[in-house]
C-alpha cells in the first residue's frame, strides 16, 4: 500500500525471507494490493517487497508458529529508487565488487521484473495465447525462406524449456550428441534468477547511443572459457527502470557459428495488474556443414573437410494476449498484411490476383478494387507471390520482397503482364533468336489425382521440321525430328522455349515412377505461347533392395527447446 496515499498497489514482488537471507516463498500483490505467502517451517521472517523504479522495503521480524496465520499491511514507499550501496554475497572469478556500484543497482531493478515474470508464469489462473513458429533463412540473407506456425492457448509457460543452471554450468550452453544433433539452449527466467548464473557471470554497466535504455552486460567468467557460453545485455528503461529485453549470443564455439549469429533475445512488457511477461522470443540456431575443400601441392592434392554455415534456423513465437479470471491483461494488436497488385505498366488495380507469403500456407486475394488482406502474419522479411490470370496464361508468378513490420503501412505490389515477359522468358534461348518465328509451350505436370504438382520430371518434346537442300538443280525435301528436353520447378511448371509455330509438338514425360501418356500441343500460328497439362498415373510403389536411407548429420540443429 502507498503510504502517501493509501490505496492498493499492484504488481508489487513480496518475498518472504529467513534469517539466512533466503527467499522461501514469493507472491505478486493482485489489483487490491492482496498477497499470500506460505513459510515452509514454523520460524522467523522477514517480509521483503520489490517494486519496479522504487526502494525494496523490509518488514520488522515476524514469528510463525505451526498452522499461524498473520495479516499485515506493508506499506510501499514511493521515493524512486536511488544509487546505494550494495552488499555482495558471492566471489566469482571476476573478483569482488564493493561500495556503490552502478551494475549491481541495475541487476536489482532487472532482478525485480524477473521475480514478477517468473511469478506471474506459475499462476494457474493465467492464461495465454501464443504464436509459436519456425522459420528458416539462407546464410547472410534476412529474407524467410520457410516458415511453420501455430497458434496456441493455455496456462502460461516459460517461453522456452533450458536446463537447470547447474546443467548448464556443467556441460555449456550449445550441446552436440553422438548422432550429430546440436542443441542450442538459452537461459531462461529461472536461469537468469539462479546463484549459479550469477556467479559464472560477469556484470558491468552500458548505455544504448540513441536509445533511452540503460544495460547491464553479461559476459563468462574467466574459468569459463573452455565450455560454450552466452554474452549478452539486458536493457531496462532509463526513466521507469522497467526491464524491456535481454539479448545473448553464443561464444566459445565454432567460428562458423558464430558467423551464423548463434543467439536469442527476449523482450518483456508489463500488463495490467503489474506483472511482466515475456512477449517475444527467439533463439537463432546456425546448421552447420562440413564441405571438403581442396588444394594442389608440390606432391599432389588433398582436402579437408570445413564447416560451413547450411542455413539458419530461427526458432520462437510472440505473445497474443493474456487474460487473468476473463479480464484481459495485456494483448497485441493483430497483424493484418495489406496492400493492392497493380499493372505495372497502366497502374491499373489487379482483380482475382493471389497473393502468398512464400514458405508458409498464408494466402489472400485481391477484391475488385485490387486491394488484399492476409492476417495472422508474423512481422519479418518475406518474399511475397502474387499470381494474376495475365500472369496464369503463360504459368508465371511474380516475386517481390517486403520487409513487415508494421500492420499500418500496406503494400504496393507492381505487377507485369504476360506481354511484358515474353522477351525474358526465354531471352538465353538461342532458337528463340532463328529467323523462322519461334514460340512457347507453357504447362505443368500432376498425378492423377493428387492435386500436388510433381517436380523435377524429366520431360521429352519432339517434333517434324522440314528442311529444303540443293543437290544440283534439284531442290530437295527432307523431313527430320527435332527434340527437346526440360524438367519441371518446384511447382510443377515446365516452359520449353524456341518451338515452332503452327506444328504438332509431342510432349512425353520419362520417368519410372509413373505411367504417362504424351500429349500434342499446337501453337497456332498467329499465337506466341501455348498451354497444356500432363496428368500422370502412378505404378506400384517398388524400392529397390539394398537401399538405405540417411541424413547428414552436421546440419541437424535444435533448440533447447522453444515451448510455446
Amino acid at each position: 500500500m502507498d503510504p502517501t496515499k493509501r490505496h492498493p498497489v499492484s504488481g508489487v514482488v513480496v518475498l518472504l525471507v529467513d534469517r539466512g537471507d533466503t527467499a522461501v516463498a514469493r507472491a505478486l500483490s493482485n489489483e487490491r494490493g492482496e498477497f499470500r505467502l506460505v513459510a515452509p517451517t514454523a520460524g522467523s521472517y522477514l517480509v521483503r517487497t520489490l517494486r519496479i523504479g522504487f526502494r525494496p522495503a523490509t518488514s520488522d521480524l515476524l514469528q510463525l508458529a505451526n498452522g499461524q496465520e498473520l495479516t499485515r499491511d506493508i506499506d510501499v514507499s514511493s521515493i524512486p529508487f536511488v544509487l546505494d550501496t550494495v552488499k555482495i554475497v558471492a566471489r566469482n572469478a571476476c573478483g569482488v565488487r564493493s561500495g556503490p556500484d552502478v551494475a549491481s543497482a541495475i541487476w536489482e531493478q532487472a532482478r525485480t521484473a524477473l521475480l514478477a515474470a517468473q511469478i506471474t508464469a506459475r499462476l494457474r489462473s493465467i492464461h495465454a495465447s501464443l504464436v509459436a513458429y519456425e522459420r528458416v533463412y539462407d546464410p547472410g540473407s534476412s529474407r524467410i525462406r520457410e516458415q511453420h506456425s501455430s497458434i496456441r492457448s493455455g496456462l502460461t509457460t516459460a517461453a522456452w524449456k533450458s536446463l537447470p543452471a547447474d546443467s548448464l554450468r556443467r556441460i555449456g550452453y550449445v550441446v552436440e550428441n553422438a548422432q550429430g544433433w546440436t542443441t542450442y539452449y538459452s537461459p531462461d527466467v529461472d536461469v537468469l534468477l539462479s546463484p549459479t548464473f550469477q556467479i559464472d557471470h560477469c556484470f558491468h554497466f552500458a548505455s544504448a547511443p540513441g536509445e533511452s535504455l540503460i544495460g547491464l552486460v553479461f559476459e563468462p567468467a574467466r574459468d569459463r572459457g573452455r565450455l560454450p557460453e552466452i554474452k549478452g545485455t539486458l536493457w531496462l528503461d532509463a526513466k521507469t527502470s522497467e526491464l524491456r529485453r535481454m539479448e545473448h549470443r553464443y561464444v566459445n564455439v565454432s567460428a562458423a557459428q558464430e558467423d551464423g549469429g548463434a543467439g536469442g533475445q527476449m523482450e518483456f512488457v508489463r500488463m495490467a495488474n503489474g506483472g511482466f511477461a515475456i512477449s517475444r522470443w527467439n533463439i537463432r540456431m546456425p546448421a552447420i556443414q562440413l564441405r571438403a575443400t581442396g588444394f594442389r601441392g608440390l606432391i599432389g592434392s588433398a582436402s579437408s573437410p570445413q564447416p560451413r554455415v547450411a542455413e539458419i534456423r530461427v526458432a520462437g513465437g510472440e505473445l497474443i494476449a493474456v487474460t487473468l479470471r476473463g479480464d484481459t491483461l495485456w494483448s497485441r494488436q493483430p497483424l493484418v498484411l495489406a496492400g493492392t497488385v497493380t499493372d505495372s505498366a497502366s497502374g491499373e488495380r489487379i482483380a482475382d490476383a493471389r497473393v502468398a507469403v512464400s514458405g508458409t500456407t498464408l494466402r489472400g486475394v485481391t477484391d475488385a478494387r485490387g486491394r488484399f488482406a492476409i492476417p495472422g502474419v508474423l512481422p519479418g522479411e518475406y518474399t511475397v507471390e502474387v499470381q494474376t490470370p495475365s500472369l496464369d496464361s503463360i504459368n508465371a508468378v511474380h516475386p517481390s520482397n517486403a520487409l513487415f513490420t508494421d500492420a499500418t503501412k500496406p503494400l504496393e505490389l507492381r505487377v507485369p503482364r504476360a506481354s511484358d515477359l515474353r522477351p525474358t522468358l526465354c531471352a538465353g534461348d538461342s532458337a528463340m533468336k532463328r529467323a523462322s518465328p519461334r514460340g512457347i509451350v507453357i504447362g505443368s505436370v500432376f498425378l492423377r489425382g493428387d492435386s500436388a504438382p510433381l517436380r523435377n520430371v524429366m520431360l521429352v518434346a519432339e517434333w517434324i521440321d522440314w528442311a529444303i537442300r540443293r543437290e544440283g538443280a534439284v531442290e530437295v525435301v527432307e523431313q527430320r525430328t527435332t527434340r527437346r528436353e526440360t524438367r519441371t520447378d518446384a511447382r510443377g511448371g515446365f516452359r520449353l522455349c524456341g518451338v515452332p509455330l503452327n506444328t504438332a509438338i509431342t510432349i512425353t514425360p520419362e520417368t519410372d515412377s509413373v505411367e504417362a501418356t504424351p500429349v500434342q500441343v499446337r501453337i497456332p500460328p498467329d499465337h506466341w505461347f501455348a498451354r497444356t497439362q500432363l496428368l500422370l498415373n502412378s505404378k506400384p510403389n517398388v524400392r529397390p533392395s539394398g537401399t538405405t536411407a540417411t541424413r547428414d548429420p552436421s546440419a541437424a540443429v535444435g533448440p533447447g527447446a522453444v515451448q510455446p
